[in-house]
């Protein structure tokens, strides 16, 4: 998705956002948060060709896009071509972005409001460049994160950034209620 794979080296992430079933978020059966898939055994580090598949009830991937998790935060942006399944209720999902997103996001979010997938080329190269071991001095890619650290704390100081301080809360619960009891109808 984000346009920085290296053939051959690569394992092969998916998400999923679900609806619980009724009786586990208003009922008496447990929550179901989330539900993992791994072509390797837990633990075992994932290698080329291999799969890791995680879905997220929608309630606690909604919890997680609001706090600003930058993995939760990739299905709202992923270009059409990404995405392998999209209902209507992923689609209205997409379109919450706004709501969803706030100052607790960070880097290209933080300066713009949006995310951009595949990454833009120029920080897509340097990505590869620093995956690929091509990046002769660590200490590079460490300044390189200082600066980007250090321009983030001055937006958030200096109020530059078009995101606002906290997500719609009130707008992604209405959604995410409604978005239930469709789906549960």
């Amino acid at each position: 998705m984000h346009g920085i794979a290296i053939p051959g080296t690569d394992d092969h992430d998916e998400m999923g956002v679900f609806v619980e079933p009724a009786e586990c978020v208003v009922g008496l059966a447990p929550p179901v948060p989330h539900y993992v898939f791994r072509t390797q055994p837990e633990g075992a580090r994932s290698g080329p060709g291999d799969t890791d598949l995680v879905m997220y009830s929608l309630r606690k991937y909604l919890r997680l896009a609001t706090k600003g998790n930058p993995t939760a935060l990739l299905p709202l942006f992923a270009q059409t071509e990404a995405v392998l399944v999209l209902t209507p209720l992923g689609e209205e999902l997409r379109a919450l972005a706004p709501a969803v997103l706030s100052q607790r996001a960070v880097r290209e979010v933080l300066r713009h409001g949006r995310l951009t997938l595949p990454m833009p080329a120029a920080e897509r190269e340097e990505v590869l460049r620093v995956k690929s071991g091509g990046v002769p001095e660590p200490a590079d890619v460490l300044d390189r994160i200082a600066a980007v650290q250090a321009e983030i704390e001055e937006r958030l100081d200096a109020g530059r950034t078009p995101l606002p301080a906290e997500p719609d809360l009130g707008a992604v619960s209405a959604w995410a209620t409604a978005a239930h009891r469709r789906h549960w109808a």
